[in-house]
């Protein structure tokens, strides 16, 4: 579910039969919001970059700090919080 997956431009051929994974980030960012969080944290693998810019923007756009610290040294490998 690689966001990136859908630039058609690289990936012509490729059609995709789930939404990528950030496509859901506002709706949970506006779930926080919706039972009066003013703050959200999260742990986020590695290797989803995009998913974790994507998840910044949309707390930027609907008044939600994101926060947290790095986990790597205490979470399993791969994974970290993400600020």
């Amino acid at each position: 579910s690689r966001p990136s997956l859908s630039d058609r431009s690289m990936y012509p051929n490729f059609f995709r039969t789930i939404m990528p994974d950030t496509s859901f980030n506002g709706a949970w960012v506006a779930i926080a919001k919706a039972i009066h969080q003013s703050s959200l944290a999260c742990v986020i693998g590695t290797n989803m970059e995009s998913m974790a810019s994507a998840l910044k923007t949309q707390a930027g756009l609907q008044g939600v700090e994101l926060v947290g610290n790095e986990l790597s040294g205490e979470v399993v490998a791969g994974f970290r919080g993400m600020l």
